[in-house]
């Protein structure tokens, strides 16, 4: 088994921020059409994380720096449906657990060791190993990765490390001034609240096409609608930050590191006035401008420099105080992140419903998913009754797309040592 101690590079935002997860954890909660059986379930993870020795790992600090270590004990799996702290005992260290409860599986894990779109691989190979093992067959699940699956050597590459190949450095035009939102943030606490919806994915992608659009950008349209509904005294332009995955341009798409970055939308006040076909066609028009190879270079060699300086700190609590800076400015306004479709071939018929929940910057996001007939909207406002909430779904009345409550996630996190 290849593993080797690996110092954190584009994980260091999400490992320095703070104490307590409710800064860095990611959970994805798949739900079967049957009961999971909590022993199958650990034969299939320990069956699968064979195929990831780099992210059998654990988390420890030298010289004011994070690294991860190699990490031999196995990955926990729970019946309770809780979230084992990651990084200490309880999880054997590890940064990455798992739980089930009724028909529910969860897959938990820390942001500083891989993103949304890295996760995809070990979940796939977990839900194959798990239904080869509970159905008693083999199935077809184009693209798994399984135990005996050979390695690439990209997917131990550190994106920071790359060279980066040549790019425009040319910035979108623009001058605007956000409008950033009055609420305080949530979670500080540790308390997540969720709510998961299940939208119709043929009505959504109807409506979606009618503007020229994609999933991204008409969520991100209807995410600025919902704030202009909530906040119609704003003077600032309202804006919405959309996650972007930048593995294709940097050149390593298989990389489960840290990947993802962020750019601004806005709405200013001459789009308002525009049909909504038309509103859907400006946003997909910001988002193609600004996922530019060249900007999206730009943006990410902008985190590397970040990177760099913290390079010059030497404690831990130094860096810890710059990303803290770094993130308290960046989350004034809400973030709208399309982690993509999962496609599990034939096991797909035995699952029911896919959401992920990110529980990361204070209560303002929206992860969407695709899985089956359904897009999973997962809501994280941090508070109960939350107007953006109601204003977000009046819009899905509107547009005649349907829509379903699957359930809401209320919880504490538990706090992070490391």
């Amino acid at each position: 088994m290849y593993n080797r101690q690996v110092k954190v590079t584009s994980g260091n935002l999400y490992f320095y921020v703070g104490t307590g997860t409710a800064t860095a954890l990611l959970s994805t909660h798949i739900r079967m059409t049957d009961p999971v059986d909590r022993d199958i379930l650990q034969k299939a993870v320990d069956t699968a994380m064979k195929r990831y020795p780099y992210l059998c790992v654990r988390p420890g600090i030298i010289d004011g720096s994070y690294y991860l270590m190699p990490n031999n004990l196995p990955f926990v799996v729970t019946d309770d449906g809780e979230f084992t702290p990651l990084g200490e005992a309880a999880s054997n260290y590890h940064l990455i657990t798992f739980s089930c409860k009724d028909d529910e599986i969860m897959f938990n894990f820390d942001h500083g060791l891989m993103d949304g779109r890295g996760s995809t691989d070990p979940i796939r190979s977990v839900l194959y190993y798990y239904c080869r093992f509970r159905y008693g067959r083999d199935f077809d699940c184009p693209g798994v990765k399984t135990a005996d699956s050979p390695i690439a050597e990209s997917e131990y590459e550190c994106p920071y490390e790359r060279e980066l190949p040549p790019f425009d450095t040319m910035t979108p035009a623009g001058n605007h001034t956000a409008f950033a939102l009055p609420e305080p943030k949530t979670g500080a606490d540790g308390l997540c609240r969720t709510t998961a919806i299940s939208v119709n994915q043929k009505a959504f992608m109807k409506v979606a096409k009618s503007m020229d659009s994609s999933p991204a950008s008409l969520g991100a349209l209807l995410m600025l609608k919902a704030v202009e509904d909530v906040h119609p005294e704003h003077a600032e332009e309202i804006c919405c930050a959309v996650a972007m995955d930048s593995r294709d341009a940097v050149g390593i798409p298989e990389t489960h590191q840290n990947v993802s970055s962020t750019f601004t939308v806005f709405y200013p006040e001459k789009m308002k006035k525009l049909p909504l076909e038309t509103q859907g066609t400006c946003i997909r028009g910001q988002i193609i401008l600004q996922t530019d190879p060249g900007c999206v270079l730009k943006r990410f060699e902008a985190e590397k420099n970040l990177y760099r300086q913290a390079c010059t700190m030497e404690t831990a609590e130094e860096k810890r105080d710059m990303y803290r800076s770094v993130l308290s400015s960046a989350m004034a306004v809400p973030l709208c992140s399309y982690v993509g479709r999962y496609e599990f071939g034939e096991i797909d018929k035995y699952i029911r419903s896919m959401h992920f929940l990110n529980n990361g910057f204070g209560g303002r996001l929206l992860e969407i998913t695709a899985i089956g007939e359904d897009f999973g909207f997962d809501f994280n406002f941090g508070v109960e009754k939350s107007e953006y909430l109601a204003a977000y779904l009046r819009q899905f009345d509107a547009l005649g797309i349907p829509y379903r409550h699957d359930r809401e996630f209320l919880f504490r996190l538990p706090v992070r040592t490391y």
